[in-house]
């Protein structure tokens, strides 16, 4: 479904510069009213724990959910874990 994949890697690229450039600020994060679940691997090179804690800490009424020997694709990694912290945010 790729019209053009030997671009694969200027679209990786691009992709990275605009996450590079992006600033979400603590107002930003402010506005969000909603309970919210945070989660990601704990391996995962694009956020770290720490990123991960601290952004939470920023959200009102947030969770933190870091799941164990897993990246950025956390969800395919290790659905079970993903489910476990799901189930009781859901249910609060």
């Amino acid at each position: 479904l790729m019209p053009e994949p030997q671009r694969l890697q200027e679209m990786f690229t691009k992709l990275g510069n605009m996450y590079n450039q992006l600033t979400l600020d603590s107002a930003f994060f402010q506005t969000i009213k909603c309970a919210t679940l945070v989660m990601a691997g704990d391996k995962d090179g694009s956020n770290p724990p720490q990123r991960i804690v601290h952004t939470a800490q920023m959200i009102p009424h947030s969770l933190v959910g870091i799941i164990p020997n897993c990246t950025h694709g956390v969800f395919l990694e290790n659905f079970p874990a993903v489910w476990a912290c799901i189930v009781p945010f859901l249910k609060q």
